[in-house]
């Protein structure tokens, strides 16, 4: 019966996280872990760019707390994921799934970086102006 569970709980996992990964026309569950581990590693270059970036613009108790803020996130993803996917943990397409949701949630990381760093001035929840 838990395979049963296992197996049910993947197939209603895999339509979330598909959209997450644009992986094509894999075919194996291999390849497809294999894509949606490089795309994490792409996404994950952005947020540190993006990162480096926007910290650049801050004074140094800023920096300390965008620091703070930043491994807490961190933290925050790779539990949040971890447990979304624990549904089918030990099954071949665990690590699709756990790197698709952290791709996912990384790029939206990113997204808001960057609207840190171009935010106007006047804006109040914009800390980068000093």
């Amino acid at each position: 019966m838990p395979k049963m569970k296992a197996g049910l709980a993947m197939l209603l996992f895999m339509p979330l996280v598909a959209s997450a990964v644009n992986c094509g026309d894999l075919t194996t569950q291999s390849g497809m872990n294999q894509c949606a581990a490089a795309e994490y590693k792409k996404s994950d270059q952005a947020l540190n760019q993006a990162y480096v970036r926007y910290r650049s613009r801050l004074d140094e108790a800023q920096k300390h707390q965008l620091m703070e803020v930043q491994r807490a996130w961190i933290s925050f993803r790779d539990l949040n994921c971890e447990f979304k996917s624990s549904g089918i943990l030990g099954s071949s397409a665990h690590p699709f799934a756990l790197a698709s949701c952290r791709t996912e949630m990384t790029e939206i990381r990113v997204r808001e970086l960057q609207e840190l760093e171009n935010c106007k001035e006047g804006d109040l929840l914009c800390p980068s102006w000093r």
